[in-house]
C-alpha cells in the first residue's frame, strides 16, 4: 500500500489535504450551486475552510504538535499557503500561456509541485519538524 512506502507524516499530509480538498469542494458547491451565493466568495469560503481544517488537524494528527503557540504557528501556515498559491498560479499561467499546454494538465503540474511547498513549508517553517 502507499501508506508502507511513504514517510508517516507525508502520509497523514496527503490524508489531511484530501480531506481539506473535499470540504473546501463541499463548500463551494453548497454555497455556489444550493444556495446562490456569487462563485468567488464561495471559492474564497471553501479555500478558508480548507485552510483552517487543514490547519488543525496537520498540527494534531499529521505533525503532532503539543504546544499551545497557535498565532505563530497559523500566521505561518498561512503564509506557507500564500506563497505556495502564488508559484502555482505562476506556474499554471507559464504552462498554459507560454508553454501551450493543456490547463488541466498543467494544472496536475502545478498541484504536485505545491503539494510538495506545502510539505516542506509546513514542516519545516511552520511545526518545525
Amino acid at each position: 500500500m502507499i501508506k508502507a512506502t511513504l514517510p508517516l507524516p507525508l502520509f497523514r499530509f496527503l490524508v489531511v489535504g484530501g480531506g481539506a480538498t473535499c470540504l473546501n469542494y463541499s463548500v463551494y458547491l453548497t454555497l455556489y450551486h444550493v444556495l446562490g451565493v456569487h462563485y468567488e466568495f464561495a471559492f474564497a469560503s471553501g479555500f478558508i475552510t480548507g485552510i483552517a481544517f487543514g490547519y488543525l488537524f496537520n498540527r494534531k494528527w499529521t505533525f503532532q504538535v503539543t504546544s499551545n503557540k497557535h498565532s505563530k504557528d497559523l500566521w505561518r501556515y498561512i503564509c506557507v499557503y500564500v506563497l505556495s498559491f502564488g508559484i502555482g498560479l505562476a506556474v499554471l499561467k507559464i504552462a498554459v500561456q507560454l508553454m501551450t499546454i493543456d490547463p488541466s494538465l498543467a494544472n496536475f503540474f502545478s498541484i504536485c509541485l505545491t503539494t510538495c511547498i506545502n510539505y516542506t513549508g509546513i514542516r519545516v517553517l511552520v511545526f518545525r519538524q
